[in-house]
């Protein structure tokens, strides 16, 4: 952002007069004159409010903003939480930002640095910000939904956007790169982990809201969370795993009513605990001394039963079979499939693959159960029928990974690189889904409707003319 002060000269000098008779419209007058308030957070445009307020604004070569006002000094850099105030290190509660080229900051840590209060009015939509021997500035105070997704600063955030494509929404502000959010059912609520300097806290919300209920805040609890985590198929209960045990056998598996209250433990140890089609039932696996041991039981955790080894990946739609990783004899996984709830035969069965040696990665089963899509490392994506035959070839990218089916079976989703894509089930066709943000992760909702994503704006570099 270049900081033009003779941009705001004329400004300065009717605001010297407006200031004098009637102080606390004086903000009104100048460009960017709201406050916006997101997931809790203020920010405010840092330009208007220094030429209002008596503050001075310096910026260095490479991107800081230091901002001087009678002494006192705070220093940050757009994108980053880290700041410093009068000599002191401090982590803002949301980086500042700058959509369009006008920087805002977080209001709150500004104005106190600097020797100042804010005083939000919620019903009368404004914040009062008060400097010592200064009449006080009103801001008029934005909060709208829409808000987050016009914003063009370089973190990850979380977005969603509908299945065939079209704008993606950025549901998020600050959302801290902890892991793929869980989403109901009927994609009406998100759960994700936000950093903060306590560790992780929990945040559910309705997914058409900014506004988010915290949970679990006390993260330096016994519980503290760790991604993944899901909802139950009902969507009054959240599935989470706490910190890592110390002989890394796996994490402790909770149980979260959002109604209230503690955590329920559902097992001791678990890793990659995955539900079953009608949430009844999940399998997990533990570390043991000879590889990941995967076990089936109750959503309660009771009726624990091994299954073998292996990590689970998926249940099919009629919950006939569970899907893993299975170490082979070459050091790599293939896929294989069991079926869990036949408490008889529960023989593991390997996925065959032309090349016995590739390392296959994630996997999922079509809607209908009849195909597995899965990646292999470094070779691109395959699909197979579920009895191992018809091995296919779809892509051959070693960029391509994270394939899963449409709800309709026709088209495969999966990552190029950053870029989301879209292909027929038979590899033809491929297309971009999304080619302006960068995607770190993906899903659809359970209802099939929509896609759930973290991701950050692609970075455009401009060639200089010849």
């Amino acid at each position: 952002m270049n900081l033009r002060r003779s941009r705001y000269t004329s400004c300065l000098v009717t605001l010297l007069f407006v200031i004098a008779f009637h102080p606390l419209q004086a903000f009104s007058l100048l460009p960017s004159p709201t406050a916006l308030k997101l997931s809790g957070m203020l920010l405010v445009p840092l330009e208007p409010l220094a030429v209002v307020s008596g503050m001075h604004i310096f910026q260095d070569p490479d991107g800081k903003v230091t901002v001087e006002r009678e002494g006192n000094f705070f220093a940050c850099t757009t994108g980053e939480r880290h700041a410093r105030a009068n000599w002191r290190s401090l982590t803002l509660p949301c980086a500042p930002i700058a959509p369009g080229g006008t920087l805002y900051v977080p209001l709150v840590p500004l104005v106190q640095e600097l020797g100042g209060e804010v005083e939000p009015r919620e019903k009368e939509h404004t914040v009062t910000v008060t400097f010592p021997g200064h009449d006080p500035l009103l801001l008029t105070l934005r909060a709208c939904v829409g808000t987050p997704a016009t914003f063009t600063d370089t973190g990850v955030e979380i977005y969603l956007m509908p299945v065939d494509g079209g704008k993606a929404l950025r549901i998020s502000y600050e959302y801290g790169e902890v892991g793929l959010p869980a989403i109901t059912r009927d994609g009406a609520k998100i759960a994700y982990l936000r950093n903060t300097l306590a560790g992780e806290q929990l945040l559910v919300r309705n997914s058409g809201e900014v506004r988010s209920d915290a949970h679990l805040t006390a993260t330096t609890a016994h519980w503290a969370l760790t991604p993944p985590m899901q909802f139950t198929p009902d969507g009054k209960n959240l599935l989470l795993l706490g910190q890592r045990n110390a002989d890394n056998s796996g994490s402790p598996l909770y149980r979260l009513s959002l109604i209230g209250g503690a955590p329920s433990m559902v097992a001791k140890c678990a890793l990659a605990p995955c539900w079953s089609a009608d949430g009844n039932t999940m399998a997990v696996s533990l570390i043991e001394d000879e590889g990941p041991e995967m076990y089936f039981m109750a959503a309660n955790g009771a009726n624990l039963r091994p299954l073998g080894k292996g990590i689970p990946l998926d249940f099919s739609a009629d919950n006939t079979l569970l899907l893993f990783a299975q170490p082979n004899q070459h050091g790599t996984n293939s896929l294989a499939t069991c079926r869990p709830f036949d408490t008889v035969n529960t023989q593991l069965h390997e996925a065959t693959a032309t090349d016995r040696a590739s390392n296959e990665i994630g996997g999922r089963f079509s809607q209908d159960g009849t195909q597995i899509v899965f990646a292999r490392a470094g070779l691109g994506i395959c699909s197979m029928n579920v009895d191992r035959s018809n091995l296919k070839q779809l892509t051959t990218s070693a960029d391509d990974s994270a394939p899963l089916f449409s709800s309709d079976g026709q088209y495969i989703l999966y990552l190029h690189a950053h870029t989301l894509m879209r292909m027929k089930s038979d590899g033809s066709e491929a297309s971009a889904l999304l080619d302006s943000l960068a995607v770190q992760e993906f899903e659809l909702s359970p209802d099939g409707k929509r896609i759930i994503l973290t991701a950050q704006p692609k970075l455009v570099v401009i060639e200089p003319q010849k």
